[in-house]
């Protein structure tokens, strides 16, 4: 089960992922901050598998903050960057940083249940352990 904390100041695009990702049967959202000082204080205490993580949060909080404190501290991490806008400058940060992927918020979005099945199939296939035991 890969767990997934979201990083998004949007009620809207909150309501939207958590839609798209919530019946997944490998995967369940596990937390959610709108701020850096709160995502940074989950995510130190409990890191996920998966950080789907706003580029641009409230108050001028920058998410990519997020991505450079964590990355060094908990490199399994996956992070999915989202963006309203993504600028080619925000695909290079995202990649010097060590994000997998910046999607669009308005067109993108719809990839990321197959973005996180496949990271899902590939635990499972590095770690077979990872598999529910069969019911009895």
């Amino acid at each position: 089960m890969q767990k997934i904390y979201l990083i998004e100041s949007s009620p809207e695009t909150c309501d939207r992922l958590l839609a798209l990702l919530g019946d997944m049967p490998h995967a369940c959202i596990v937390g959610h901050a709108e701020t850096v000082n709160a995502a940074l204080t989950d995510l130190s205490v409990d890191p996920p598998d998966i950080v789907l993580l706003d580029s641009k949060l409230e108050r001028d909080d920058d998410g990519f903050d997020v991505l450079r404190e964590i990355r060094g501290r908990a490199a399994h991490i996956a992070f999915y960057v989202l963006s309203d806008s993504p600028s080619d400058a925000c695909r290079a940060l995202a990649q010097q940083l060590g994000a997998l992927e910046v999607l669009d918020k308005k067109a993108g979005l719809i990839h990321l249940r197959g973005l996180i099945a496949q990271r899902a199939q590939s635990q499972v296939r590095a770690n077979p352990s990872t598999l529910p035991a069969p019911s009895v």
